[in-house]
């Protein structure tokens, strides 16, 4: 088994911009300059600091700021699911960029989630509140996740009769 960093390596060659690690406490393990940038810090001073404790807000697609216990590296440490291309905003001194957000469980020797890798690459064109985007997925107003049959009727698609039990999260994703 991996430790990891090894595990964390293995990940960051996909990451187009920012990388960064997660331990299991919320601490940041490691990151390059791209993702301390996008949190409006350094290297040197966002490696060791708690994620949801530096100086910037979380941004949902909707424009609305994100819960902490919603964001994608809590949704992994409580799941160990992936997330996939997840579109966020990082508001930092008022200003917001957003991001594709992806993360990946890095697991010890009995599979369990110590830690997640992620990675932030720009979102190039408008941003999701813009309005120069497709309209959002319709979502459940009761559990929060898609609603597949809305989403099929906007597609024009009907659903078989069986469908798969939904995710937790409208972030989850199989690997």
């Amino acid at each position: 088994m991996l430790d990891v960093e090894s595990q964390a390596n293995v990940f960051r060659p996909l990451a187009a911009e920012g990388s960064l690690v997660v331990l299991r406490d919320g601490t940041i393990g490691s990151a390059n300059e791209r993702a301390a940038a996008a949190f409006g810090t350094t290297v040197r001073r966002f490696v060791g600091d708690h994620l949801h404790e530096l100086a910037f807000e979380g941004i949902a697609p909707n424009g609305r700021p994100l819960p902490a216990g919603d964001c994608p590296v809590a949704f992994v440490l409580a799941t160990g699911q992936a997330v996939r291309d997840v579109e966020l905003g990082i508001r930092v001194d008022g200003v917001t960029t957003w991001w594709w957000v992806s993360c990946q469980p890095l697991v010890d020797e009995s599979a369990t989630v110590i830690a997640v890798s992620c990675s932030l690459t720009p979102v190039v064109g408008a941003s999701s509140i813009s309005g120069n985007r497709l309209p959002p997925l319709p979502v459940d107003a009761t559990s929060g996740a898609v609603d597949l049959e809305a989403l099929a009727e906007l597609a024009g698609l009907t659903l078989p009769e069986a469908i798969p039990a939904a995710p937790s999260s409208p972030w989850a994703c199989s690997i």
